[in-house]
């Protein structure tokens, strides 16, 4: 029975028609308490000291003793709720590179540091890439400054993030470009409103002015160009005009302001409090920002494999 079980567990039968290993409802169960700590900042204590005492006093006096019994055996220790956090952050942090590396075009970074609880300042990060037609926006890292914050230690830390990450050609040759906004140009109005620009302004042997004469004359693209946001639009164009679109979506997708990261700062003043002083905030931070949620089935599937080796 034993050997049939296993064969049917190896072929995902069993998996697939509800019949799940013990072990895997109470570790997702585990990762989800970790989630919901991480992203309302609470303290990885509460995990044990408040949420699963509820959790079992809410099961004995609704449901049954059996089920009470079942909550018990969830891991919610401090020291696994800090170790879940930081399986979530790396998974997270996997799909944010992922999502970088793939970009048609070059990141555009936010970062600006402040300091906090912690005697040294802390460097918050975030970037903007195109994914799938459309522009988005992620934290991608938090990094103490430990000795001064000048211009080099923070290009230094984003460097070295990059380097790590083997996404150094994402930055390009200068790191000036990522942190300012770009100013447009009268040669480049074309790209707020191309069917409206006046293209007499551009050199005859400009493939840009072919390429924008003939969206000129697409009734289909107008219609785009006036039911979607610019950005949007852009993104749209990637296939039909790729010259154009990387040219105008270079300039769209820089952050204009260091608005992210001014307000993400109290989010850390949350999590880094008198009382947490000594946490590395790093993987709460990216938990409790990240729009990305983690992919918790393959979490606990390599998990689960690192077990059986």
């Amino acid at each position: 029975m034993k050997i049939k079980r296993a064969r049917f567990h190896q072929s995902g039968t069993l998996p697939k028609h509800g019949f799940l290993p013990i072990e895997k409802p109470l570790l997702l169960a585990s990762y989800k308490v970790a989630f919901l700590c991480a992203t309302n900042n609470k303290p990885h204590t509460e995990a044990e000291e408040l949420v699963k005492p509820c959790a079992m006093e809410m099961a004995k006096t609704v449901l049954v003793t059996e089920a009470e019994t079942k909550l018990s055996l969830v891991p919610l220790s401090d020291d696994i709720i800090g170790s879940r956090i930081r399986d979530m952050s790396e998974d997270i942090l996997q799909q944010v590179i992922a999502d970088i590396k793939s970009s048609p075009i070059k990141v555009s970074l936010q970062l600006d540091e402040s300091t906090g609880v912690s005697s040294y300042s802390q460097l918050l990060v975030f970037v903007r890439y195109v994914k799938e037609k459309e522009v988005e926006e992620e934290f991608l890292f938090c990094e103490p400054l430990t000795t001064t914050t000048k211009a080099i230690d923070v290009f230094n830390i984003v460097k070295e993030f990059f380097l790590n990450h083997e996404m150094l050609q994402g930055l390009g040759q200068s790191f000036q470009g990522y942190c300012h906004h770009a100013e447009v140009s009268v040669s480049q109005g074309w790209m707020q409103d191309p069917f409206i620009f006046n293209l007499h302004s551009m050199d005859d042997n400009d493939q840009m002015k072919d390429d924008l004469i003939k969206m000129k004359a697409s009734s289909k693209i107008k219609m785009e160009f006036d039911s979607m946001q610019l950005d949007a639009f852009w993104c749209a164009q990637l296939n039909t005009f790729p010259q154009l679109a990387k040219k105008a979506l270079e300039i769209l997708v820089p952050f204009a302001t260091t608005y992210l990261c001014e307000t993400e700062f109290s989010t850390l003043v949350n999590i880094k409090t008198k009382q947490r002083n000594r946490l590395d905030p790093r993987d709460d931070m990216r938990v409790s920002i990240s729009k990305r949620e983690p992919r918790f089935n393959m979490i606990i599937d390599e998990k689960q494999q690192q077990k059986s080796h």
